[in-house]
């Protein structure tokens, strides 16, 4: 069984990709009434309650601490997240997956990279060779990520932003859309909190 949580934006995008794959959604869950009972492309949602525990959960929610707090939550209860990656995403050789990455249309990933639990390269977003994307990370529509570049735990990278190569941004960074960043984002230097 197959449940996506969330039923907004990016749930919506991750049920064309899991249709795409022929991984047809039980049902999808959101907390707000006005949604529950309705459906996304045929898929009803319902309240998020009464999920089997052996249920493969996908993570429908894009903004990045609710993200990150309904997968701690439902992974303390026990259950899994599964990965979705788009039919048309582009993924190397030697790529390491946490559970529950999410690689959407059109973006790319090159060989020895390293992507945590929870990390979400979004439609078109490019990170290239030698990459280490630390857990509930949220890279953006269009962000270009060059080689060797370390990006820490729970960071929101804005759509269209570039980061040069050998770059390291600090854990709970947030980047604005159309940065260029061209140093390291050390702890006491965040963009923005």
């Amino acid at each position: 069984m197959r449940v996506v949580i969330g039923a907004g934006g990016h749930a919506k995008v991750l049920v064309t990709a899991l249709l795409c794959l022929h991984h047809k959604p039980d049902f999808l869950t959101d907390t707000d009434p006005a949604l529950q009972m309705s459906n996304i492309h045929g898929i009803l949602i319902n309240k998020p309650e009464n999920i089997p525990l052996d249920a493969k959960l996908i993570n429908g929610i894009g903004h990045l601490k609710t993200r990150i707090n309904i997968y701690k939550d439902f992974s303390a209860q026990g259950y899994k997240f599964t990965g979705v990656i788009h039919p048309s995403a582009v993924v190397t050789g030697q790529v390491e997956f946490g559970d529950g990455v999410q690689i959407m249309a059109g973006a790319v990933v090159q060989s020895h990279t390293y992507l945590g639990n929870n990390v979400l390269i979004n439609t078109r977003a490019s990170v290239d060779h030698d990459c280490y994307i630390d857990d509930h990370t949220h890279i953006a529509p269009g962000v270009i990520v060059c080689g060797g570049v370390k990006i820490g735990k729970e960071c929101f990278i804005g759509a269209g932003t570039t980061i040069i190569q050998n770059i390291s941004i600090a854990d709970n960074s947030f980047i604005p859309a159309g940065s260029i960043i061209t140093e390291d984002i050390c702890p006491s230097k965040k963009v923005i909190n």
